[in-house]
């Protein structure tokens, strides 16, 4: 599969944001990369420490701006801090991939954290 776009740009929120509260509305968001094909979506990844293992929380979306919600991991996750990250990919093409995962059509973003307390 080539790589046909740069990396999406992350807009917000700016890193090491801080939200409180599981009523908090927090919204990710990034540029495009280009108009996608039909079959291209952003792949946005949240990772979160539980314990020693890593969480890994994603959406498939279209949209260039998400609204996560609490259940990403908010009270359980290490120092109450998040990782994100955004990818393309392009769908249905898990079964070409070693990590079952469709296959990238982007490079992955640069990954930004947050903090969000209950």
């Amino acid at each position: 599969m080539t790589i046909k776009y740069g990396e999406p740009e992350l807009i917000d929120p700016q890193d090491d944001a801080f939200f409180a509260g599981t009523l908090t509305k927090v919204f990710l968001e990034w540029k495009s990369v280009a108009q996608l094909a039909e079959d291209e979506y952003y792949d946005v990844t949240i990772q979160y420490i539980f314990g020693s293992e890593f969480v890994y929380w994603g959406t498939a979306t279209t949209e260039t701006r998400i609204q996560i919600p609490p259940e990403i991991g908010v009270g359980r996750a290490g120092g109450d801090r998040f990782r994100w990250f955004v990818t393309v990919r392009k769908a249905n093409t898990a079964a070409l991939s070693k990590n079952k995962l469709d296959l990238p059509v982007s490079q992955q973003s640069k990954i930004r954290t947050f903090v969000w307390v209950p």
